[in-house]
């Protein structure tokens, strides 16, 4: 129990540091979320999205179907 007291302290500091960061990220992503969309990069997403053949499309779905299930 001493040796998991002893790395929980130790590392603690800098799983705070990541936590605050990637929320940082997180959020300065999500502000420019709206701006994006004014841009008009749903437009250029479909626009490469309609470009890939069938198949890549066909494979996109499979693989993100068995990530999500």
């Amino acid at each position: 129990m001493n040796i998991f007291k002893f790395e929980f302290k130790r590392l603690l500091k800098s799983c705070i540091i990541w936590s605050l960061v990637c929320g940082a990220l997180i959020t300065l992503f999500m502000s420019l979320f709206p701006t994006m969309e004014d841009m008009g990069m749903q437009q250029i997403v479909n626009d490469k999205m309609g470009g890939m053949p069938v198949e890549f499309n066909i494979l996109l779905w499979q693989v993100l179907f068995m990530v999500l299930y």
